[in-house]
């Protein structure tokens, strides 16, 4: 028994620890929770892996070097060093018509399976080899590389290819078919655009360049309507736009989106291009996104079409998409409704039911909710809520699932809906207070606890009626106090230790003796100091009926006790603990249930006319919904009714049972980010505290009867006596049996999540983790050495600088050693770096071409260039590049001075409240 106390007093102990630890250093665990760490991690996807320098969201798990491909004419071999920080899919070079054979990892033959329609093996975390090879007649016109191998070194028939024909989808070309170059030099535009009521209105446009062939240049027609002024041009590839919205582009072969924003200070009610000019594209997409907040807003002649259908950007595949024929008229939108900014927001009345599964693992919830929809049409349920049934006014609904959130909820057809909604939720320290992804106006909720348990502590509600900690007033705790000294005073420490946990751990119990035990007291402590006999007579008599009125409330109390620890089921429903008035001070059993309280509130409901009317104190809420309900359903039908045959979800059975009740109450608004926070008891740990308390009080008792030692009355020997021998049994017996079960958990889940998130929470240094302080460009030749000094402030992936396909990386080296770990992502080769100051050099080829752009994701501070045979723009005198460097050989500059030059435009607008912003954005023409 002294083990189990032990137990749990070093459990105490070492999670004061832990947490200290945790607080004061980041980066040492106690040794007791680095087992825990990958554990907790279980479920977070591609955890320890790196990430961007700027994105401490996004990881990187699969980071692999250069692929060496060897093809022959019967067979191709290739080789690739892959490091995995946990474990994943590779994607293995080749497709369906190409399959990769004898793969192999580390020299052991792994399975290969197609997984998302490329040919994948699973790797474990660490360092491997994977080799393969391909078996053909002659070798492919094209071999599928990964997008994400950075590094390509191609042997044809032993002799090394040093420029691949590789695309911008990674696609190896070994040999272009005749009709692939008779497809040469072709172009197609897609534009998608979506229109922002509000002030100013904003134009956002994308355009969508497929672009086959050689590099060039091309001029795509107007893309800016009449009107509209533009703020932000930004892409891949250098464009150029004038004053009149005509935009021309230096493309190359591969897909470029071009991001174009313009606004307009004043309101206008069509968008159209000015007479005589060429738009880039026939037919548009237009999306338009209102706000109905200030007006209700909708294009007037433009056709619907189906987002699903078409290959609208991702980001505004939830907003209503229109076909502009560009050519035939103007984009016409009307305004339907200009005082919807006035409107009052939507409102909830919702009345909450929480039942407590006998096991405590899960609740089955029952809502009634009262509505006035105004801007919604959907309610979704908080996370970790499913939906069994769902009735809107009397008639049972489909529940479905928002394909952006997968949050389960119900569509809103009518302006003032009443809901009946059952389902469930597993029990957590916190839940939801509303349940739902919308504020409640008013809100109230009744816990029923199964036979046995009880509610110790509700935190997160204005006022709670039915746990434990808020039964407790300042008299209660003075009674208590006074009680407990006056045994002291009679009867030592002991004696006043049991008094103490005998009161208070009864005190709140429905028939428990209180008052009755002071009144007890008094006879007992006035016998040690009566002067005579008449007095002593008297104070016995006194005694005597004090002790028959305790036994009339401690003897029923008694047989509660045992028969709650015996058959728990047998309990009285209602609220067991409440402030107790006078009645309940004295002893009188006040249990009772959540019906009889209805009648001492106002209930206010929203009549048909949006005013608030009091309704029928007498009755619950459940009996005025169902009237409501009804007259309801007279009034208005929905608009969802099923055909004959129709499948609907039956869900769940709602609980017909009241249980100890606990109701939480707000005075106010409350929102959908608040939670509750629960402390239960369990049925099992109160029937042991039944037996308990019913020892307890057995022992007080027997303590203010019997006759103290006059040479012991005023003063306290430290010897053990019974009573604490048998309280620290029965405290024992507690702990011990509640240590396994502790045990079992340990360390506690609250523990657990902290260590969690301690290990997710990204370094201090994003998202700006790495920078280039300084950076060199050498060329000699078709040669290219970029070196770079490195500052990586955390562990991070980071940009080469040099877009690719511009130039053909060859090899890379971080301070003096290779750099195995690297990959290609976003038309840039990113390498894995630890922390600290690093030196980087990357070597690689330059294609024949007379022009060529270096770009750089992560800019260098400050650049030198070595290119005696080109001429460079876009670096200043101090080596700060102003953005691109622009490459063209020296002998051709007679014939290309004025071409792509850098200018910067900046317009000054007027916005809402005479704000004035000055906008920038470099393009190049």
């Amino acid at each position: 028994m002294p083990q189990k106390v032990s137990c749990l007093l070093w459990m105490m102990v070492l999670s004061v620890s832990i947490q200290a630890h945790l607080a004061a250093d980041d980066t040492v665990f106690p040794a007791p929770l680095e087992t825990w760490q990958s554990w907790v991690l279980r479920d977070v996807a591609d955890a320890g892996s790196p990430s961007p320098y700027d994105d401490a969201s996004v990881r990187l798990p699969l980071w692999p070097s250069a692929l060496r491909l060897n093809v022959a004419a019967a067979a191709g071999e290739w080789e690739v060093v892959v490091k995995a920080f946990n474990e994943t899919w590779l994607p293995l070079p080749g497709d369906a018509d190409t399959w990769p054979e004898a793969v192999s990892v580390d020299g052991q033959p792994v399975p290969v399976v197609a997984h998302n329609r490329t040919p994948s093996i699973r790797l474990s975390a660490g360092q491997h080899a994977v080799r393969g090879q391909f078996i053909w007649r002659q070798p492919p016109e094209r071999i599928a590389i990964p997008s994400s191998i950075g590094i390509l070194l191609l042997q044809r028939d032993g002799q090394e290819v040093w420029l691949p024909d590789r695309d911008a989808a990674g696609v190896l070309w070994l040999r272009r078919a005749r009709s692939t170059e008779e497809e040469q030099d072709q172009l197609s535009a897609q534009v998608y655009r979506v229109l922002e009521d509000g002030l100013p209105l904003w134009l956002r446009t994308e355009v969508e360049l497929t672009v086959s062939g050689k590099s060039r240049e091309e001029d795509l027609g107007c893309i800016v309507p009449a009107g509209w002024q533009v703020a932000v041009v930004d892409g891949p590839i250098p464009v150029a736009l004038d004053a009149a919205g005509r935009l021309r582009a230096q493309v190359r072969a591969g897909t470029w989106r071009i991001r174009i924003d313009a606004f307009r200070t004043e309101d206008t009610r069509e968008i159209a291009f000015a007479a005589g000019i060429r738009p880039t594209v026939a037919l548009e997409l237009v999306a338009l996104q209102s706000r109905p907040e200030l007006r209700a807003t909708e294009f007037a002649d433009a056709a619907p079409v189906d987002v699903n259908l078409t290959t609208f950007p991702e980001q505004w595949r939830g907003l209503p998409v229109f076909r502009w024929d560009t050519a035939a008229a103007p984009l016409r939108w009307v305004v339907k409704d200009a005082g919807g900014g006035l409107r009052q927001p939507d409102r909830f009345h919702i009345s909450r039911r929480l039942w407590l599964d006998e096991d405590g693992r899960g609740i089955t919830f029952e809502d009634m909710i009262q509505g006035e929809c105004r801007a919604i049409s959907r309610l979704d349920t908080a996370p970790g809520h499913r939906l069994e049934v769902v009735r809107i006014d009397g008639e049972r609904q489909l529940i479905t699932r928002d394909p952006e959130t997968d949050a389960a909820g119900v569509e809103l057809r009518t302006a003032r809906p009443e809901l009946q909604v059952i389902g469930q939720t597993e029990r957590s320290g916190t839940l939801a207070a509303v349940g739902w992804q919308s504020d409640a106006d008013s809100l109230d909720v009744t816990f029923s606890l199964p036979p046995g348990w009880r509610m110790l502590a509700v935190f997160g509600a204005d006022r709670v009626d039915g746990d434990w900690l808020t039964a407790w007033t300042l008299l209660d705790v003075f009674l208590l106090l006074v009680f407990t000294v006056g045994m002291f005073r009679m009867r030592g420490l002991p004696a006043a230790a049991i008094a103490f946990l005998a009161f208070g751990l009864t005190y709140h119990e429905a028939g428990s003796p209180r008052f009755t035990w002071l009144f007890l007291l008094a006879p007992v402590a006035l016998l040690q100091i009566a002067g005579s006999a008449r007095a002593a007579k008297w104070l016995g008599v006194w005694k005597l009926l004090a002790v028959g009125v305790l036994l009339l409330h401690l003897v029923p109390f008694v047989a509660k006790e045992l028969q709650s620890a015996l058959y728990p089921q047998l309990e009285p429903d209602g609220i067991h603990y409440r402030q107790r008035d006078l009645a309940g001070v004295i002893g009188i059993p006040t249990i009772r249930s959540r019906r009889s309280d209805a009648s001492r509130g106002r209930s206010l409901a929203v009549t048909t006319d949006g005013k608030l009317q009091e309704l029928d104190a007498t009755k619950n809420f459940y009996q005025r919904f169902g009237e409501q309900q009804v007259a309801g359903a007279q009034v208005q039908m929905s608009n969802l009714q099923f055909a004959p045959g129709t499948q609907t979800q039956t869900g769940i059975a709602k609980p017909a049972w009241d249980g100890n009740q606990v109701i939480c109450r707000w005075d106010g608004p409350v929102s959908s980010q608040q939670t509750l926070r629960t402390v239960l008891l369990p049925a099992w740990i109160h029937r042991v505290l039944a037996v308990v308390r019913v020892g307890l009080l057995l022992w007080l008792l027997r303590e203010l009867l019997r006759q103290p030692d006059a040479k012991r009355q005023h003063r306290w020997q430290p010897q053990p006596a019974p009573a604490v021998i048998v309280l620290f049994a029965a405290v024992s017996i507690l702990i011990g049996t509640a240590c396994p079960a502790a045990a079992e958990d340990f360390p506690p889940p609250e523990l657990l999540d902290q260590l969690r998130s301690h290990l997710l929470q990204p370094a201090a240094a994003f998202p700006r983790a790495a920078e280039i302080p300084t950076a060199s460009l050498t060329i000699n030749g078709d040669r290219i050495r970029v070196e770079a000094e490195v500052h990586a402030a955390a562990e991070c992936g980071l940009p080469v600088p040099g877009r690719l396909p511009a130039w053909s990386p060859l090899s890379m080296t971080i301070d003096g050693a290779p750099a195995t770990v690297c990959r290609r992502a976003d038309e840039y080769l990113w390498v894995w770096l630890p922390a600290g100051v690093h030196v980087l050099v990357v070597e690689g080829l330059l294609p024949d071409a007379p022009e060529w752009v270096w770009n750089c994701q992560l800019v260098p501070r400050r650049m030198t260039v070595d290119a005696a045979e080109w001429n460079v723009r876009g670096l200043r005198a101090d080596g700060r590049p102003e953005g691109p460097l622009f490459f063209s050989r020296r002998e051709e500059t007679t014939t290309r001075e004025v071409a792509y030059d850098q200018k910067l435009y900046r317009s000054v607008v007027q916005v809402d409240r005479g704000l004035e912003i000055g906008l920038l954005w470099q393009v190049h023409t």
